[in-house]
C-alpha cells in the first residue's frame, strides 16, 4: 500500500499487516527528530510511484468519467479497461 505519513498510525498499520500487503507508507520525521538520509531517499522513491499512480488514475478520470464503467459482465468490463489503458498510452506517446 503506498500512502502518505498521514497513513502511518498504529491502526493503519496493524491493517496492512493483517491483510497481508507491503507497507509503503511514507516515514513520518518525529518532533525534534529529522528523517535520515535513507529514510528521505525511501520516502523520495515511494513517492515516485505514488505520483506515477495518482497521474494515470487522474487522466483516466478527465477522459469521459472513465472511472465509471457503464457496461455489465466481466468480459466487457475488461475490454472497456483495456481500451482506456490503450489511450493512455497513445496520448503518454503523442
Amino acid at each position: 500500500m503506498h500512502a502518505d505519513s498521514a497513513y502511518s498510525i498504529a491502526n493503519h498499520e496493524e491493517t496492512i499487516l493483517k491483510n497481508k500487503m507491503n507497507n509503503e507508507v511514507h516515514e513520518k520525521a518525529k518532533r525534534g527528530q529529522a528523517l535520515t538520509a535513507e529514510q528521505k531517499k525511501s520516502n523520495t522513491e515511494k513517492s515516485r510511484i505514488t505520483a506515477r499512480v495518482e497521474h494515470i488514475i487522474g487522466f483516466m478520470a478527465m477522459i469521459k468519467n472513465a472511472m465509471h464503467l457503464y457496461c455489465t459482465g466481466f468480459k466487457r468490463t475488461n475490454a472497456n479497461v483495456g481500451l482506456m489503458d490503450m489511450t493512455y498510452n497513445m496520448f503518454r506517446k503523442i
